[in-house]
């Protein structure tokens, strides 16, 4: 068995070219969706980052970090939206 932080896990940066084969028994840490997985083809959450990318963002190889940073965007505008015009711990 073999663990792998989430900078190692990426399907198409990582898992493909190393072979397949070769990522049996791997166990991650990953926590964000990988871009290149075929799986998020039609997920709600991947075609908005899909979407965000393609709208003028500066690209990294990848998209992780603009995609890390459209998460924490969500999540920060999500807060504000529960806080309304009273920015309190109790509110967030």
């Amino acid at each position: 068995m073999h663990f792998l932080t989430n900078v190692s896990v990426s399907v198409g940066g990582v898992m493909k070219p190393a072979g397949y084969e070769a990522s049996q028994d791997v166990l991650s840490a990953a926590y964000l969706k990988d871009p290149k997985d075929p799986q998020w083809k039609n997920d709600a959450a991947m075609n908005e980052w899909r979407a965000f990318m393609t709208n003028g963002i500066r690209r990294r190889p990848g998209g992780r970090l603009h995609h890390l940073r459209l998460r924490v965007a969500k999540g920060l505008e999500q807060v504000l939206r529960q806080c309304g015009d009273e920015l309190t711990h109790e509110k967030s």
